[in-house]
């Protein structure tokens, strides 16, 4: 077990297309993509992510990578970094965004800039739960999302004068603005921790790829 004390977050959110899994999405990540992107200079932490149990089953995303840059002053040179852009294009081309083709939905045209309001989960596992929005007594790692950070290497840059980088408009993000992580050992233990959060929106995910066992 491991604990991530990193300070920021970009929640990226995606759904793939239905043939992704069944044409070796999964083992391509653990051997390629997950490598790749925890090499990147500034990288601290990249993991990915596959929901199992979606509350309600209408929200924007089926899948979601936590990518933690070292520091928040690393974000800008990890989000720019001209090896990344090359890597997330082929990803694109290779992968695509589910029904939408290689044109990503608003859940995924942005990466979620978040912050932590609150300490490090004591341990991590292989199984998580987001509960979005929900009260402080909800506990967890909480996260707030402040800004919506443009996917350029998939919508492209911002036009001149406009920044990449932006506070979360009313209505935007993956579904909710604040989230608590919990994690768990287990599909059983995840349930169980849904089960007596009972909020909504709530995710239940499974860890795909991660570059240290959880």
């Amino acid at each position: 077990m491991t604990t991530s004390s990193y300070e920021t977050m970009v929640f990226l959110s995606y759904t793939l297309p239905e043939t992704a899994i069944p044409n070796g999405y999964e083992p391509w990540l653990r051997e390629v993509d997950n490598p790749f992107f925890n090499a990147i200079p500034g990288m601290g932490l990249y993991e990915n992510w596959r929901n199992v149990v979606m509350r309600p089953e209408s929200l924007p995303f089926q899948h979601f990578d936590f990518l933690h840059p070292q520091t928040d002053a690393d974000l800008e040179r990890v989000w720019f970094n001209k090896s990344l852009d090359e890597f997330r294009q082929g990803w694109i081309r290779k992968w695509g965004y589910g029904a939408t083709g290689q044109q990503p939905t608003p859940a995924s045209a942005f990466g979620w800039y978040a912050k932590r309001e609150g300490g490090p989960a004591a341990a991590r596992g292989p199984w998580c739960v987001i509960a979005g929005d929900a009260p402080a007594s909800a506990g967890g790692e909480r996260w707030r999302i402040v800004e919506a950070l443009r996917k350029h290497y998939a919508i492209g840059f911002a036009p001149a004068g406009e920044a990449w980088r932006k506070p979360l408009a009313p209505g935007q993000g993956p579904g909710f603005t604040t989230f608590s992580v919990h994690y768990a050992r287990d599909e059983a233990g995840a349930g169980a921790i849904a089960d007596r959060l009972g909020t909504t929106p709530l995710v239940v995910a499974s860890v795909m790829a991660s570059p240290r066992p959880l």
